[in-house]
């Protein structure tokens, strides 16, 4: 067994993790694009104190996003939050942990989600009255 093989996929599997995770995706990656990814991240990330310098901001959005879900589901009628495209959600939150981390500032992106999500709520009860 070659060790190419230990992260191969059956076909039908691996276009879903593509298209949810990307296709340089380290986990799904196997040979040698998985040393030359996993050799980057090993550059970037090469000791722990870059991750705990970077904790405060991670923990700061997280925070900050789930106070916007208490909004959202406040402001619902039913008191019940739908989010119609979490990979969406999961990715606004990554740009702005990185905003944070990186640059020291707020991308916003979750928020532009959640006004997106409002104008859409907004748009079909229109439609409906």
């Amino acid at each position: 067994m070659k060790a190419s093989a230990y992260r191969s996929f059956p076909a039908l599997l691996n276009g879903h993790f593509q298209h949810l995770f990307g296709n340089q995706n380290v986990g799904l990656l196997n040979g040698r694009n998985w040393k030359k990814q996993r050799a980057r991240i090993t550059k970037a990330m090469h000791t722990s104190a870059v991750i705990k310098h970077h904790e405060s901001a991670f923990h700061q959005t997280a925070l900050h996003l789930v106070e916007k879900i208490y909004q959202q589901i406040d402001k619902s009628e039913n008191k019940v939050w739908q989010c119609e495209n979490i990979l969406d959600l999961m990715k606004a939150l990554t740009m702005d942990c990185f905003g944070q981390a990186a640059f020291h500032s707020n991308f916003g992106t979750c928020q532009k989600i959640f006004n997106m999500s409002a104008e859409m709520i907004a748009a079909g009860s229109t439609q409906n009255s």
